[in-house]
């Protein structure tokens, strides 16, 4: 018997039962704010079922982070730091602007003990140069993608500050910041005005909306490094490099999307598509 033929089968089945149970994505989500706009046209028009599937790595990946969000969760959850609490605390809001309403689930959602403030817990885990980045730069290497996400919470799920924690899944590295929202709807971290703001979000959605009442597929919001016909973490070329951005990388329509450039590149590298970096 071999048991990862058995846990590889698992993984496999289980994503793909959740797949063919998924209902037709009516609204935005907050793990989208700041996403790539052609990524939502193609999840609206062509559908998940066009994407390809995860690799096993991926669901691997997956299945840890999953198991590893739950625990930290329920920590946070059974603490008794929280006058009362809630797990998995749905939201679906209107939202002025967009025909979609926006709508997501929060993890940890309460008050703590003494406090008249309503609370998010959101975990963010990452491998390797993301966390070392935030080691050395702080809030400053917040990508903005999840800032965004955390500003759906923060002004369309009802939270009135949200705390972000991360945590290195390779070095346990552990570290925490405070999201609050300013007057003028942008992202505060730990009393640092980011540039994440809900106009920018919106804006995004909107454009998306746009290009699906068009019927054109917008520009990509991110760039893929493409090496004899695949899609490569990097290439190198006279000492520098080009790499891809994870949101290309791990799209389930990245082969779709970069088509033309994956026939045009059988052999070579796509290093004109990094002519304005």
């Amino acid at each position: 018997m071999n048991v990862w033929n058995i846990v590889d089968s698992s993984l496999v089945n289980e994503d793909r039962e959740y797949q063919e149970n998924r209902k037709a994505k009516d609204s935005w989500w907050p793990s989208e704010a700041l996403g790539c706009r052609r990524r939502a046209y193609y999840d609206l028009t062509i559908g998940r079922d066009q994407g390809k599937a995860m690799d096993i790595l991926g669901l691997y990946r997956t299945k840890a982070g999953n198991v590893l969000h739950s625990w930290f969760f329920a920590a946070v959850a059974n603490s008794g730091a929280f006058d009362w609490v809630e797990e998995e605390w749905a939201f679906r809001t209107p939202v002025d602007g967009l025909e979609m309403p926006v709508s997501g689930r929060q993890d940890v959602r309460g008050q703590l003990k003494g406090s008249s403030t309503v609370t998010v817990i959101d975990l963010k885990t990452s491998f390797g140069q993301n966390i070392r980045n935030i080691r050395q730069a702080g809030w400053r290497a917040i990508h903005p993608h999840y800032l965004g996400q955390m500003l759906c919470y923060l002004a369309f799920g009802s939270a009135d500050e949200v705390i972000l924690a991360f945590l290195g899944r390779d070095d346990q590295y552990r570290c925490q910041f405070t999201l609050t929202l300013d007057d003028d709807g942008r992202v505060v971290v730990d009393g640092n005005r980011s540039r994440v703001s809900v106009e920018s979000v919106v804006g995004r959605w909107q454009d998306a909306e746009k290009a699906l009442r068009e019927k054109n597929a917008p520009e990509r919001d991110f760039r893929a490094a493409i090496r004899d016909g695949e899609i490569v973490r990097f290439f190198q070329r006279q000492g520098k490099k080009f790499a891809s951005d994870w949101q290309c990388r791990y799209c389930p329509y990245n082969e779709h999307c970069w088509a033309d450039d994956l026939a045009k590149y059988r052999s070579g590298v796509n290093q004109e598509a990094f002519n304005d970096v």
